[in-house]
């Protein structure tokens, strides 16, 4: 099993990635912490909650092997799963921003209004969880402080503030951590937020850039991306995912609960034109975690190194990748500026390929949508495809 610590900005496809993650035995939960990004950081806790209390509902008539089969994160044990509920509010810089506008004013299509069957008391806690009273970024140090060096993932699914802050915190700490997973940014195709840039990058380009360099500085960590161009491509059908428009309820209380938030997601897409299946953006990210557990690498995944910025104050390119395509290869920005404003002269043309360590590590193939597809039904649905 990988010991992981999941940061979530829980809206919808972090939901159904949290669901994937808990009925994965590959992936040993350790601590989930909370951030700003789909939604308020409040309503990142209140969604977190949600999901265990539905799942812990829907499972009570399993069997203990059936329950430890299909949903071994729901497992009691005497080891609680820790929840950092208070995490960053906010960026590191610029102004905050979510992503109400497609995931809803609560993350999850405010099935809050809309289905109040599934809200709690906010004194609510799950058995299964121990909320601490510090910060999301000091509940990551204190696992990685607590597990042996090397042996703890971090998959991360919102904008990377705890991230950053964990880091400035206590770098040495931090380093401790076996690899950085997360979903983000976009470097040769368009933007999901702008133009130019993915929504986890906007939300805070600061914290992105100020991670990307620190992975390579004094006291380095692996860190690795999947941006829009890796996960956009692995869609799953809302004919998979939501029930006949004249179905009647499910007697399954998660299967209404996914359609409950679903139904709004599907409008949206054909609204936007994208068609009738849904990017699966942050449960790509669960799909690799899961893939590399166990292995030095992860079967069928290819990953690359890529040079690039960030622009994090730009009137109209907030939370873009800037890639430098001057020349052949990518080189770091600040070698090409050398060249003046006029362009690259003959003597200052490089053409080495970044080295091993220069760059961040980014996703570059998969085993195919195909592949993904089955394990995310299998996991998440429960139904083999």
């Amino acid at each position: 099993m990988s010991k992981t610590i999941l940061d979530v900005d829980v809206g919808v496809d972090d939901a159904l990635a949290l669901i994937m993650a808990l009925a994965s035995p590959e992936l040993e939960i350790l601590t989930i912490t909370a951030v700003f990004g789909n939604t308020l950081v409040s309503r990142v806790y209140d969604n977190l909650q949600k999901i265990f209390n539905v799942l812990d509902k829907d499972i009570e008539g399993l069997s203990a092997e059936e329950r430890q089969k299909r949903w071994p994160g729901m497992v009691e044990s005497d080891k609680k799963i820790l929840v950092g509920r208070k995490g960053a509010e906010e960026p590191l810089g610029g102004e905050p921003e979510t992503a109400a506008y497609f995931h809803g004013p609560d993350g999850l299509s405010n099935i809050v209004e809309t289905h109040p069957e599934f809200n709690l008391p906010s004194s609510y806690v799950h058995p299964r969880l121990e909320v601490s009273p510090d910060s999301s970024a000091s509940v990551i140090l204190q696992t990685l402080a607590k597990e042996e060096s090397g042996t703890v993932t971090i998959v991360a699914l919102g904008p990377l503030t705890n991230i950053a802050l964990a880091h400035q915190q206590d770098p040495v700490t931090f380093s401790r951590v076996k690899r950085v997973l997360w979903m983000g940014a976009a470097l040769d195709v368009p933007g999901n937020t702008s133009p130019t840039a993915e929504f986890n990058l906007y939300a805070d380009p600061y914290a992105g850039a100020y991670i990307f360099k620190a992975c390579t500085a004094s006291n380095p960590f692996h860190l690795t991306i999947l941006p829009l161009d890796i996960t956009t491509p692995h869609q799953v059908s809302f004919t998979h995912l939501l029930p006949p428009a004249d179905a009647k309820p499910s007697s399954s209380i998660l299967s209404n609960f996914r359609t409950a938030f679903l139904k709004r997601v599907r409008t949206i897409y054909s609204d936007l034109g994208l068609g009738d299946a849904m990017e699966m953006h942050d449960p790509m990210v669960v799909w690799y975690a899961i893939c590399l557990a166990g292995n030095p690498t992860a079967p069928g995944f290819e990953v690359r190194r890529r040079m690039f910025e960030v622009e994090r104050t730009g009137e109209w390119t907030r939370g873009m990748c800037v890639v430098d395509r001057r020349g052949t290869t990518e080189v770091p920005l600040e070698i090409r500026s050398k060249s003046g404003i006029h362009g690259i002269h003959a003597e200052d043309h490089v053409t080495t390929t970044p080295s091993s360590d220069e760059g961040v590590e980014v996703v570059v193939k998969t085993p195919g949508t195909k592949a993904f597809e089955k394990m995310f039904l299998e996991r998440v649905y429960g139904v083999s495809v």
